[in-house]
């Protein structure tokens, strides 16, 4: 029996006589072998998830794509299955899957837009998560601790972790480098040298305000 598909406007009228000629092979297969109905079964999903991928949005049509394409490879081994057990005909096998063949060189293109699109999306969302995370940081409360460090370079001109630890002994350095590095993160300090030779100071626009004063240094007196 001929199946029926109406789609206004699609060129899925060969995926629906692709369709029937499978079902009209599997005709050729053993009433109660259970493959035959199984295989009418994946041919229906694959007819199915053909049409979806010409109706559907961008992201459903990739779905819909991907599906089609692991349906195929299941749908093509019970058919192999078949001519194994000589059920079916070589030729006849061989024009469907030369037809299935075509069909998944022209659905792969949407499976491949999706995964570039996925993966878009992905740079796109860390983007953001970095942004907010830059955000979160420049609006949080500054800690006692990393207020106190602010003092203390208001006070010297640039200082290393190792100078910070000995104004403020009772944490470890470790704690003091996650403090520089909100300050760092917030623009409050900047950090210049490299390896052992590491200082940290105030950003120019928070040197403290004092008239007649040098960036970094007191006010004499």
């Amino acid at each position: 029996m001929a199946l029926r598909v109406d789609i206004l406007g699609m060129p899925n009228q060969k995926y629906t006589e692709l369709t029937n000629a499978v079902y009209n092979l599997l005709d050729f297969f053993p009433e109660d072998e259970p493959l035959k109905n199984k295989a009418k079964e994946k041919a229906l999903a694959v007819l199915g998830n053909l049409v979806l991928a010409f109706l559907s949005t961008n992201t459903q049509k990739a779905e819909a794509a991907s599906q089609a394409l692991k349906d195929i490879e299941v749908l093509e081994s019970y058919l192999y299955l078949g001519r194994k057990k000589r059920w079916v005909d070589n030729m006849n096998l061989m024009i469907l899957l030369k037809e299935y063949n075509k069909i998944k060189e022209e659905i792969k293109p949407l499976v491949a837009l999706s995964k570039k699109e996925e993966k878009s999306d992905k740079i796109i969302s860390v983007d953001n998560s970095v942004n907010k995370e830059e955000k979160t940081v420049s609006r949080q409360k500054l800690s006692s601790r990393q207020e106190e460090i602010l003092k203390v370079l208001e006070i010297q001109n640039k200082a290393q972790v190792a100078d910070l630890k000995r104004v403020i002994p009772n944490v470890s350095k470790r704690t003091l480098r996650r403090d520089l590095d909100v300050l760092l993160k917030t623009g409050k300090i900047k950090r210049t040298g490299e390896w052992n030779q590491i200082f940290y100071q105030l950003s120019r626009e928070h040197f403290p305000e004092v008239p007649g004063s040098v960036p970094g240094q007191l006010a004499s007196e």
